[in-house]
Formats: C-alpha cells, sequence, structure tokens
C-alpha cells in the first residue's frame, strides 16, 4: 500500500535531488507510458542493489522527520490542552478559596464556533479600586446568554490578589463550580489521542521495518508495468494503483500492485521515473508472493562503494 505518507516522502526525495543531493545512484530516463509492457531484456537493476546480502540500508531523513513530527505535535497538543484545562481548574480553586464579589457590566456579548458546538461569550467589566475598570471574558450556556445585553449589570467574582482572574457569578456559581468533569473529559481526549498517535507512529515504523527487510534480503527481478488503474482516495483524492508482474528465480509469474501512487499530471521530479521507467521489483526468496515496487519511501541503500585506486593496484 503506498500511503499519503510515502506520497510526502517521494516528494521530498525529489525535491532533494533537484537540490544535488545523492539519493540513489539510479540513471535518469524519461517515463513512457507502458504499450503492452516493457521489455525485460533491457531491465539493468540498480547499481545499489547489486551488493552482497545483507546489503547496507540507510534510513531516509524524511522518514525520520515525520516520527519526529507527529511525537511533537502530539506533545503540543498535550501542552496546549492541559495548559487551558490547568488554568481553569486552578482559577475555579482559587477563587473558591478566596474570591469576592463585585459588580459588573456587559461590554460585549459574541459568539465562536468549535468543532462540536458554539460557545457563547460574555465580555465584562467591573472597577476595583486603584483601577477603573478590569475586563475579561466568561462563557454562559446559551438560555443565559440570550438574556443579556450589552449595559446590563451582571455579578462578578473575583481573586482580590490578582483582580483580572475573575468569573461571572450568577447564584454564586463561581464559588460552586466543579471542574472534575472537565478533567475526565481532557483525560480521555488525551488518552485517544496517545492511542491515535500511536497507531499511527507503529504504521510508520512497520513500514520502514518492511521496507528495510526487502532491502537488506530482497532478491531483485525486473518487473513489467500492466496496468495503471485511477481510483478515489478519499481525502487523498484521485490515485493511481498500478499492477506490475515478474518472474522469480524458480521461474514462477509473480503478480503485484502498488496503490497510491498520484495521477500522471502531479508526479514531478525523476522519483517516479526511477520506479515506472526501468521497473524493479524487490522480492522475497523464500515467498515472492511478498514483493515491494522499488524504489522505497522510507528507506534506501547507499550507492555501492567504488574501489579505490590502491585496492586496484593491489
Amino acid at each position: 500500500m503506498f500511503s499519503a505518507a510515502e506520497a510526502m516522502a517521494f516528494r521530498a526525495i525529489d525535491e532533494r535531488a533537484k537540490a544535488g543531493i545523492n539519493t540513489l545512484s539510479w540513471p535518469r530516463r524519461s517515463w513512457r507510458p507502458p504499450s503492452g509492457g516493457q521489455n525485460v531484456a533491457e531491465w539493468t537493476a540498480p547499481a545499489e542493489l547489486d551488493q552482497p546480502l545483507p546489503r547496507p540500508v540507510k534510513r531516509r531523513s524524511v522518514f525520520t522527520y515525520i516520527v519526529i513530527s507527529q511525537v511533537a505535535g502530539f506533545f503540543l497538543f498535550v501542552a496546549i490542552m492541559g495548559g487551558k484545562v490547568g488554568a481553569d481548574i486552578y482559577k475555579t480553586h482559587v477563587l473558591k478559596e478566596r474570591g469576592v464579589t463585585a459588580a459588573g457590566t456587559v461590554t460585549n456579548l459574541y459568539t465562536t464556533n468549535r468543532k462540536g458546538g458554539v460557545d457563547y461569550n460574555v465580555t465584562y467589566a467591573y472597577p476595583i479600586v486603584p483601577k477603573p475598570a478590569y475586563t475579561a471574558t466568561d462563557q454562559l450556556d446559551v438560555q443565559d446568554f440570550n438574556q443579556l445585553h450589552v449595559g446590563d449589570a451582571v455579578p462578578v467574582a473575583y481573586d482580590p490578589l490578582d483582580p483580572p482572574r475573575s468569573l461571572l457569578n450568577f447564584n454564586n456559581s463561581a464559588f460552586a463550580r466543579d471542574k472534575s468533569s472537565e478533567l475526565r473529559i481532557a483525560s480521555i481526549v488525551l488518552a485517544v489521542s496517545l492511542l491515535c498517535t500511536s497507531f499511527v507512529q507503529w504504521t510508520f515504523i512497520r513500514d520502514y521495518r518492511k521496507q528495510k527487510r526487502f532491502l537488506q534480503w530482497g532478491k531483485a527481478a525486473a518487473a513489467t508495468i500492466t496496468s495503471e488503474t485511477e481510483y478515489n482516495a478519499g481525502r487523498a483524492g484521485r490515485r493511481v494503483a498500478v499492477a506490475y508482474t515478474f518472474i522469480d528465480e524458480s521461474g514462477r509469474v509473480v503478480q503485484g500492485e502498488r496503490k497510491g501512487l498520484p495521477v500522471k499530471k502531479q508526479r514531478k521530479g525523476n522519483t517516479y521515473d526511477k520506479m515506472l521507467a526501468n521497473p524493479t521489483v524487490l522480492y522475497d526468496p523464500e515467498d515472492s508472493a511478498k514483493n515491494m515496487l522499488y524504489p522505497f519511501a522510507f528507506a534506501d541503500c547507499p550507492p555501492k562503494p567504488q574501489p579505490s585506486v590502491f585496492s586496484a593496484q593491489a
């Protein structure tokens, strides 16, 4: 399966190639649509695969970037969400312990849309000596929100040691608010996010290890592209599935498929030229049904070492 992440990885490889950074020592060729299959007799194995087993394998930098960005994104989400929930809980606790009441005035009423609902926001001002007024915003349910108007008087509870810290205090609600349910919801959201991030990480690592095994121990063979089928990949848009065949070392014809390739008009750079102009497949010698169309997104082989002048003289 050729995922959207792999497509992004190949785009990054193309950019590195355009910048003159070595990615694979594969000769550049212009890709041409198959017309009844390629001539297998013209196939040449990529030089970097012509090495003793197990072949050396290096992890592509794009794989490291994807994994690190996923982990960093999760911890950033935890920091933002945890900070918000923690600040709300701390404010509620402080006002319960030492909050005092004051009279405020509504200065603005507005709503904000968020995923899963609407927030009804009330901005209010309350005078606390020596400052003429402090301004804060709190949220109400839709019934209480619809009963308010700009200029209405509202009860406020604030922290005397930090006057900007305040809440609306209808029916002494600021002294009775319970944030335990909000903490439970936040814990559930964080747990689900951790599971999702772990699953994505596991998927990437599984794909990398699979590609690494093929590069280390796989046998290279000429592949023949038999068809390209465009299909709808949902959010990923239109994609192409490439079907191919190859002959394993026992002489058996084996079929394979690579999904998730971009459509022709979206193919940029020489990565797909390498894949389709001189099609190569790596397969498990013990089970040729396990195979992948080369090159891969997350791992590759370093170029084959060239013999030095001194070894040639020896």
